[in-house]
């Protein structure tokens, strides 16, 4: 198996992706936190007021939206971050 980077992986061990799709797979784990946090504010939404729901609930709901947008933050600039990275490795591999 070859990863994108051209580096073959040993057999049985899946290659090492290169930055390009490092960078691909950030953003795509980034824009699935931002989806949980979302539906998580609705799901919040929902259930605000019920006297079913335990006291708790908002607090701990409140706190699980606000990480995974921190979350998905971190790994946006993580994937901006390798983004750049990647071009600096095609800029150079372009030198050569």
């Amino acid at each position: 198996m070859t990863g994108t980077s051209g580096t073959s992986g040993t057999p049985g061990t899946p290659a090492t992706p290169g930055y390009g799709a490092l960078a691909e797979q950030l953003a795509a784990d980034a824009a699935r936190l931002a989806d949980h946090a979302v539906r998580l504010s609705d799901l919040a939404a929902r259930v605000r007021g019920n006297p079913i729901v335990p006291a708790w609930f908002g607090d701990l709901i409140e706190g699980q939206i606000a990480r995974c947008a921190a979350a998905s933050a971190d790994l946006t600039r993580a994937a901006e971050a390798t983004r750049d990275r990647a071009v600096r490795e095609c800029d150079r591999a372009g030198e050569g």
